[in-house]
């Protein structure tokens, strides 16, 4: 930005985005985010972006939000492609309103060329066998945007293996996106712990995806560990979900699950790197 001419590059953007309604502050989160905008001029590329997203948006305050995301600099050139693709999806029948909600989301997976888009959206209800009706059709244009075909159907076959119909992955493709960005190696080990070592079914996984994106070695298993050693010893009712302290804040897992209970101080500290010190004041603080 320092190296821009005030006179040529700044000054006019700056007073296009003034005129466009931005704050002082919403102009520095823009161009701080996206400092590659002072590339592009206003007329030939910023002004018509910003007009076309208003228009699909609808609210100054999404367009301010899409534009402020990083690594959006391929709007200004290829934002035209925009409109094409959400008529595309209107006469599919999906509301403008889901379509806001997920260009806020992932604006790049809505502006590609419009012949590539639509045979993505072919792809979607062919390869996935997620129909237009679904609500996870727009995640799916947007697994099928970010990864290669083979990459997914080869994560879908993993799902399979353990037992998992087509419409109960799919329907965990709809909460949990982020899961599919995992390696196969990963989404193995996780499915393998949860449905083998504690025994939970697809649609409890799927309504409990968080499971999905907390860290097996560092998360899961340390406080796994703990339970069971609590429940073996008496000191927890055997029938406690272990979903529960799975997904808790740390300072609940510590207060509830770890300093009442010196049995666990030490398997607790192995996995954390927390001192025996530390725990046992945190149990003195808690019995008085």
């Amino acid at each position: 930005m320092l190296n821009s001419d005030a006179e040529l590059t700044l000054i006019p953007k700056f007073n296009f985005l003034q005129q466009q309604g931005f704050s002082g502050s919403d102009i520095i989160r823009v161009i701080s985010t996206n400092p590659s905008i002072l590339n592009y001029g206003v007329d030939s590329c910023i002004l018509p972006a910003f007009r076309i997203m208003r228009q699909v948006m609808g609210c100054h305050s999404y367009v301010i939000t899409v534009f402020s995301k990083p690594g959006v600099r391929y709007i200004f050139t290829s934002v035209k492609n925009l409109l094409p693709n959400v008529a595309l999806l209107r006469s599919y029948g999906i509301p403008i309103e889901l379509i806001r909600k997920h260009l806020l989301m992932k604006p790049g997976s809505y502006i590609q060329n419009p012949r590539v888009f639509k045979d993505v959206t072919m792809r979607v209800e062919e390869k996935l066998g997620i129909t237009r009706d679904s609500m996870g059709f727009l995640y799916g244009i947007e697994l099928l945007c970010g990864f290669s075909e083979e990459n997914l159907l080869s994560k879908c076959r993993i799902f399979k293996s353990f037992g998992w119909t087509q419409s109960e992955i799919q329907t965990f493709m709809t909460k949990n996106l982020s899961c599919f960005k995992l390696s196969e190696q990963h989404i193995q080990k996780k499915l393998d712990f949860l449905m083998n070592e504690l025994q939970l079914k697809p649609a409890f996984c799927t309504s409990a995806c968080r499971l999905f994106t907390l860290s097996l070695e560092k998360r899961v298993l340390p406080r796994y560990k703990i339970i069971l050693i609590l429940k073996e010893k008496g000191l927890l009712n055997k029938k406690t979900s272990f979903c529960e302290p799975i997904t808790i804040s740390e300072p609940s897992f510590l207060k509830r699950f770890v300093l009442p209970f010196k049995e666990v101080h030490e398997v607790y500290a192995k996995h954390t790197g927390r001192s025996l010190n530390i725990l046992s004041q945190g149990s003195a603080v808690i019995s008085s």
